[in-house]
Order: structure tokens, then sequence, then C-alpha cells
């Protein structure tokens, strides 16, 4: 991992094509919104990122179904807290049903359908959502948060 940069707790099953953003999540990046595509269980994950030089990067996992919700943009000094993911069985393969993204400053966007398998995780104080790792098809199967430092952290040199 980046240096400012963990892994979160991990929900869903073990199927669909393995994704992982850990080459673009650094600290110090900003989220300007996240958005998603649901209906009885969800698509896709879509997180807009701008890195400390300012280069934007859109991170897409899943498929292209299911309704495009309204992004959730993100205001100055709001950051992405904690996600909350709810599974179920489709087809016999284990896949996100539900998921709810939550701020600091209480917003939050959600999507799909809830079930009784619920997980949730919480970002370390400093930290935000900077990304995601996980395993997708045409669906979110896998998700697993990339909490990112809101301060740039710098590699100590020896």
């Amino acid at each position: 991992m980046p240096p400012g940069v963990y892994p979160g707790l991990e929900f869903g099953g073990p199927h669909g094509d393995y994704y992982s953003d850990v080459d673009l999540v650094k600290s110090g990046q900003k989220v300007l919104s996240i958005n998603l595509r649901t209906s009885e269980r969800v698509d896709a994950v879509i997180l807009t990122i701008v890195d400390s030089a300012g280069e934007e990067s859109t991170l897409h996992h899943g498929g292209g179904g299911g309704a495009l919700k309204t992004p959730l943009a993100l205001a100055e000094g709001e950051y992405i807290t904690t996600m909350e993911a709810h599974s179920g069985k489709h087809k016999g393969h284990t896949r996100i049903k539900y998921i709810k993204f939550s701020t600091n400053k209480k917003n939050f966007i959600e999507g799909g359908t809830p079930t009784k398998n619920i997980g949730t995780d919480v970002a370390k104080d400093g930290y935000q959502l900077g990304g995601f790792y996980g395993r997708s098809g045409d669906e979110l199967d896998q998700v697993r948060a990339l909490w990112s430092s809101i301060k740039p952290v710098v590699p100590k040199t020896y």
C-alpha cells in the first residue's frame, strides 16, 4: 500500500474479476463525488478524485446496468468516512445487494436492496474513502474500501 493508505474490511463474494485502485489512491487526494448504478442489486460504484497535482480520475467498478443515481458531490472539508454494504445470493453467487456511503457532514448516497447480511466499515480519524478493490462483472460482487489520509503523508527517508 502507498504511504497513508490502508485497506478496509471486505464485503461480498469471490466471483467476478479482480479490480484495484491501489496504484491510483494517494494520501492528500480530494474526492469530488461518488455515484452508484443500482436496481435490485448494486451494479457499480463510481468515485471521482483529484490527486495533489490536480489530475482528475474517475474510478468505475462494476457494470453499466441499473439506474444511475444523482451523484453525491462533496463540499470543501467533506469526506466519505463510512461504507455500509449488504450482501446476498443471486444465481448462486454472493453479490453486493445494497451499499451506502456517508460523509462527515452526514450526507449520504445509497442504492440497491437491503439484506440482513450487513457490514460496516468506518475510516480511522484523519482518513477518507480514496478508492476500492474487490471483484466485479456486470455487477459488484465484492468491495473493499481503500482509506487514504486526508493530509499528504511523506514517506520517511533514512
